[in-house]
This record gives C-alpha cells, sequence and structure tokens, in this order.
C-alpha cells in the first residue's frame, strides 16, 4: 500500500509526463510497478527493463544498454530518460560480479556491498556519458542523479531504510549537469 498514496489514474495530474509530451519529448523509462500506475498507457512511450519480472532486478548497467540501443535507432527527437536502478539497494538482485568475484579491495569503515555496486554504477554511468560525448549528445543533456532514500548499515546502530527519517536516510545526492549553454542563467 505504501505505493498507492495518489489519485487514480495519476496521468491527469502528472505535470512532468505532460511537460515531456508537449514538448515532444520520446519518453523512455525503467518501466516498473508503480510507473505503469502513473504513467498514461501511450504507444510512444518506451519500456526498458521489460523483460526483467522483479522491481530489485532492475539494474543500470543493463537499462543504459538498452537506452543506447533506442538512441542509435533513432536520435533525432528530444529524449526523457528516467531508470530507477537497484544496483546499490539492500534487496538488490541481478547478474554484475560480486564484490568477492570482482576481486574488490575492501576499504576498512566503509560497507563494502555497497561501495562495491556504487564503483559498478560509476563505471556504467561513466562508459554511458562517453557514449553520449561520442554521440554529441552530452553537451545538450541535463542529467540529474540521485536517490529516493539512502540507508543506515549500521554506523550508528540503525539498520535499513523504511521506518526512520535519520540523516543517513534522508540524506541523498543530487547532481545536475546542465549543457553549458544553460550554466549562464542558472544558479547551482
Amino acid at each position: 500500500l505504501l505505493h498507492t498514496h495518489y489519485p487514480q489514474p495519476f496521468h491527469r495530474v502528472n505535470a512532468l509526463e505532460k511537460l515531456v509530451r508537449t514538448n515532444g519529448y520520446r519518453m523512455l523509462v525503467s518501466y516498473d510497478t508503480v510507473l505503469s500506475q502513473l504513467l498514461s498507457p501511450h504507444d510512444d512511450l518506451i519500456r526498458l527493463d521489460s523483460d526483467q519480472p522483479l522491481w530489485n532486478g532492475f539494474e543500470i548497467c543493463s537499462t543504459l544498454q538498452q537506452a543506447r540501443k533506442t538512441l542509435d535507432a533513432d536520435a533525432e527527437k528530444p529524449v526523457f530518460f528516467y531508470a530507477q536502478p537497484m544496483n546499490v539497494h539492500q534487496f538488490a538482485r541481478n547478474s554484475l560480479p560480486s564484490a568477492a568475484a570482482a576481486h574488490w579491495r575492501f576499504r576498512p569503515g566503509f560497507n563494502n556491498r555497497i561501495a562495491h555496486a556504487v564503483n559498478q554504477v560509476d563505471a556504467c554511468l561513466g562508459g554511458f556519458f562517453a557514449y553520449l560525448k561520442s554521440r554529441g549528445l552530452y553537451d545538450h543533456s541535463i542529467i540529474v542523479i540521485t536517490s529516493d532514500h539512502g540507508d543506515a548499515t549500521g554506523e550508528f546502530g540503525r539498520l535499513s531504510h523504511s521506518g526512520s527519517i535519520f540523516p543517513e536516510i534522508i540524506r541523498v545526492p543530487l547532481m545536475i549537469h546542465l549543457p553549458e549553454k544553460m550554466r549562464a542563467r542558472f544558479v547551482y
């Protein structure tokens, strides 16, 4: 029931979707059970990760490969791309090499499962940004990277993320890349 705190059908009040469609963007989304309730059913919606039956199997490297294939097929129309990968989530299930299989050098003071997963995400994002640069798309893209929540990993005797609003849960990254021509108009 946690994911039903919004009016049904939601697409009638979904301002972001309305803006994206009004401005002629193609929508590429990691289509999970939540987005299936939030987005209106349009034929031009490109559903990524549709081969993944479980939400905790959404994995950024795979999602970015699917996005690349779509961009390779047609890069003329602007794109709104949304993904909610679960690589770092405590319940993540994917086929990427584990820390042990990847010969990950453990780092004292870190949660090494999370550090290894963040490293994998970083490598995949870096590869995708290199792809965007090679296609001349990076300098014309707004890119936002954030998280829906953090995780308590035992530092203060707390674990998980689903019942508290401690700093380690609510302080999340927010990174924004703006095209150079937009930077002069915004304070960041």
